[in-house]
C-alpha cells in the first residue's frame, strides 16, 4: 500500500516528508544492470530518490 494514502500507517511520516508529489510507481523490471540502464536512458524525465 502506498504511504501517501490516508489509511496507511505511515501516512503522516510520508506527507511531512514528502512535498510536491503527483504520482508514485512501482514495477518489477527483468534482465539486470543493463535493463535498468536501458530503461533510465529512455525516459524524459526521471527523479531517482
Amino acid at each position: 500500500m502506498d504511504s501517501l494514502l490516508e489509511q496507511h500507517e505511515q501516512h503522516e511520516l510520508a506527507v511531512r516528508q514528502f512535498s510536491d508529489i503527483t504520482g508514485l510507481f512501482s514495477f518489477e523490471l527483468h534482465g539486470g544492470a543493463d535493463a535498468v540502464k536501458q530503461l533510465m536512458n529512455s525516459l524524459k524525465l526521471f527523479k531517482s530518490a
